[in-house]
């Protein structure tokens, strides 16, 4: 009888024991059913972001490609601009170098001309010689009224014309 009892009584505590193990099994399996669910979402909400992101990565590929465009754009503009730059300045050099050719020849012209007016100066003396020498009286006129017209005006550009060819051939040969 002790045997049936203990029997009985070993039955009673597994049963109890099964009723606790399976509400706990039950809990356990409430927990895990709640637990897939979330990890379910946030694999979802996971996909939703990965996506996003993918677009996100997307959009930045096209903005790199565009920026990198533009920047090829503006080192040909800039390239550009460089031999732009360089060919006024190439301009610039010549014009300088023009002003200065004009600069010495202004020099030169008015020292020339510095010197013709000195000569011209002395002619007008050797003419009025010549004249003194001729006889004649400033109109052109020998003392006496006969033929010989030399007039001092044709006297000094004969002489001035001369000069100034042999001054010219000096200069320019």
């Amino acid at each position: 009888m002790l045997d049936n009892i203990n029997l009985i009584a070993r039955a009673v505590r597994n049963t109890v024991l099964t009723k606790d193990l399976a509400m706990r099994a039950a809990d356990a399996a409430k927990n895990t059913a709640n637990l897939i669910e979330m990890t379910v979402r946030n694999v979802k909400d996971g996909s939703v972001l990965v996506s996003k992101t993918n677009e996100d990565f997307v959009r930045m590929a096209k903005t790199a490609s565009n920026v990198a465009k533009l920047v090829g754009e503006i080192a040909a503009a800039s390239k550009e601009q460089s031999q732009e730059i360089e060919q006024v300045n190439n301009a610039m050099a010549e014009m300088d170098r023009v002003v200065q050719q004009n600069a010495t020849s202004a020099e030169e012209n008015a020292a020339g001309s510095e010197e013709m007016n000195a000569q011209v100066a002395q002619m007008q003396i050797f003419v009025d010689d010549l004249f003194a020498i001729v006889g004649c009286n400033g109109n052109g006129k020998k003392g006496n009224g006969n033929r010989y017209f030399v007039t001092k005006q044709v006297l000094s550009v004969t002489l001035f014309a001369t000069y100034t060819a042999n001054w010219h051939n000096l200069r320019f040969s």
